[in-house]
């Protein structure tokens, strides 16, 4: 993990995160134009992934937190490292469920001052702190607190430097939610509480002003006001209003899992998970005083809930974009909210927000354009191309961007993959070999023979897009060959001893491939002229003895022929009993005569009533 110290006059914060909320679309929307996406997978072996970070002056490094209480360091440069630790406090966190190490923010000055934001569930809890609100002793505490970094060792965090800011007691285990975000712009942090959780909320958090739950707060983790660890901003929407807390920012919230902050306009896309029906995400622009109510649980999405009691405060507003649980193409039960992408791999995309449905794995995308949803696409079956048929895609529980604003996701599965660029749908390529020699058998003078293989006029076919990779491997035979080169399009074979070997040829283009296998059969010099059809024991004679051979070699463990085509008397294809019978019915019965296996090579023309094999090159099979 590499740090540096620098004066940060501007931050723009890179957070990853998860949401569990979803949308509704009555019609299917047109697609937008520009660039498919794939996923790209990177790693596994994280437990419970529910968080991404960076932090400023860590430029490469992922922050990879675990519900458990960890958070891991991943070296970008070498993903596939061990992760260190940065921070471990599994001893204070209750997990699991919807429970946990839920959310983690660097502050913007982190180069300087070191300071980190968490948000976990407690391992113990104020009983009594919800039976004001809810008639209900509490069962967990959601903990908002501040680390610093080692001063020994500033690149892991500290456990014993936490200060708690705020605690939060919770009427059920259940709609913790979790995010934490630094503004990129006014530098206060923004705090994702859900509404206590059961279901339909009972405790009417969502539209309670006097209750944390079900909200959005922002603080100022520079300062303190009233006594309190942070401070109250000026510009809160509430700030003014006794019946409010101070700290609200937005209310009418289920269980916002997770937002995200478009890094260049400022825009908040907050995913909240619905009840029965619907899914939500909820936009407000850059700029914004703050003080929006999203309506629940009056409201489910864009539509009536029937637990719903009246409004309280705030501007009432709608979902940008809402999706069924069902009847219609895309549907599902619990939206993680995604990331806007702002990377340099695919620049038109540019301001699209990305977001995956928790239990369909259906994945979409969007844009604001002139405060409206526009270019609505699904993104699933992109997605799939990209991931091999073992590892679909299942249960995202979070995004993040990288140090280059690229979009990283993950998995309950612990696997990290990242969105990319995808190509049209790939074709396989075509493995094609040409040998030198061209003809059969390779001869082995004094000490070795070779055989140079070329696989260039392979082809990739997609025009010429992918770059092919090569891979020579002998599939088939015993000691005595070696490949120079397994992973060139050009590569010898060289033979130190007789026999047949079968080598394959696989080329891939990165997303589908192709194989071809050549027989290669090695005489020695002595033997490289005797070989001819029905000839099985390669003595350049054809009598019983080549009958004897063949039954000794399929039915008693004798030697195997020293080349297959040599055996196959009756030229079939294969070396069975009926190339014995074969040899016998013409040596004693007048059968038929053994089939010439190259030009010029069959029955002896000298008139010695034997048959053996002229010794030119061309009988030699």
């Amino acid at each position: 993990m590499r740090r540096r110290f620098l004066l940060e006059l501007s931050f723009v914060p890179a957070f990853f995160f998860v949401a569990i909320t979803a949308c509704a679309q009555d019609e299917p929307p047109e697609p937008v134009l520009g660039t498919r996406t794939t996923l790209e997978f990177v790693r596994a072996g994280f437990e419970r992934t529910v968080e991404f970070a960076t932090a400023p002056g860590e430029d490469g490094t992922l922050f990879v937190v675990e519900a458990a209480g960890r958070i891991l360091a991943l070296d970008l440069a070498d993903p596939d490292a061990s992760p260190s630790v940065f921070l471990d406090i599994r001893g204070r966190v209750r997990c699991c469920g919807e429970q946990g190490l839920l959310g983690l923010a660097f502050h913007p000055s982190f180069a300087e001052n070191g300071e980190l934001f968490v948000y976990y569930t407690a391992a113990t809890t104020d009983a009594n702190a919800c039976r004001a609100k809810c008639n209900k002793a509490c069962v967990a505490d959601s903990v908002i607190s501040r680390f610093r970094v080692r001063e020994d060792d500033p690149t892991v965090g500290d456990p014993s430097s936490e200060e708690i800011l705020l605690r939060v007691g919770q009427p059920y285990e259940n709609h913790n939610a979790g995010k934490i975000a630094f503004g990129p712009f006014d530098g206060y942090l923004y705090i994702a509480l859900g509404d206590g959780g059961s279901g339909g909320d009972p405790c009417n958090s969502g539209q309670d002003p006097q209750s944390y739950l079900g909200k959005i707060l922002r603080i100022d983790v520079d300062a303190v006001t009233d006594g309190k660890p942070y401070g109250i901003p000026e510009t809160n929407p509430f700030v003014e209003v006794d019946a409010v807390l101070p700290e609200i920012w937005a209310l009418g919230l289920r269980n916002p899992w997770r937002f995200a902050f478009d890094r260049v306009t400022g825009d908040l896309f907050i995913a909240d998970v619905g009840q029965n029906t619907w899914e939500e995400i909820n936009w407000e622009p850059g700029g914004s005083e703050g003080g929006f109510n999203y309506e629940w649980r009056v409201r489910e999405g864009d539509h009536g809930f029937s637990g719903g009691t009246a409004f309280t405060v705030g501007e009432r507003r709608k979902p940008v974009h809402e999706y069924p649980h069902t009847g219609a193409a895309f549907t599902g039960c619990s939206v993680t909210g995604g990331e806007v992408y702002r990377g340099a791999l695919m620049p038109d995309l540019h301001g699209t927000y990305f977001f995956v449905d928790h239990c369909t794995s259906r994945a979409g995308s969007f844009r604001i354009v002139e405060g409206e949803r526009a270019d609505f696409r699904d993104r699933t079956a992109e997605w799939n191309e990209g991931i091999r048929p073992d590892r679909t895609l299942r249960n995202v529980t979070t995004f993040g961007t990288d140090p280059d604003g690229e979009i990283w996701l993950a998995t309950t599965r612990g696997e990290l993959f990242k969105i990319v660029p995808a190509s049209e749908p790939n074709s396989p390529p075509t493995a094609k070999i040409t040998r030198d020699p061209a003809t059969s058998p390779i001869v082995i003078d004094d000490v070795e023979a070779a055989v140079a293989l070329d696989a260039s006029g392979s082809t990739d076919g997609d025009g010429g897009v992918q770059e092919l990779a090569f891979f020579w491997e002998i599939v088939d035979g015993g000691d005595g060959a070696m490949i120079e080169t397994p992973d060139a399009p050009l590569t010898e074979i060289r033979f130190s001893t007789p026999g047949s070997w079968v080598v394959r040829l696989t080329v891939s283009d990165g997303g589908a491939e192709d194989a071809e296998e050549i027989e290669l059969d090695v005489v020695s010099a002595g033997n490289a002229a005797t070989f001819r059809r029905a000839d099985a024991n390669s003595d350049a004679v054809i009598d019983i003895s080549d009958g004897v051979f063949t039954l000794l070699y399929l039915f008693a463990g004798g030697t195997a022929p020293l080349c297959s085509d040599s055996a196959d008397a009756d030229d079939d294809g294969i070396v069975a009993i009926t190339d014995a019978v074969f040899i016998f019915d013409w040596l004693f019965r007048g059968g038929s005569s053994p089939a010439e296996p190259f030009e010029g090579c069959g029955i002896d023309p000298t008139p010695d009533d034997e048959l053996a094999c002229e010794t030119q090159p061309a009988c030699a099979l």
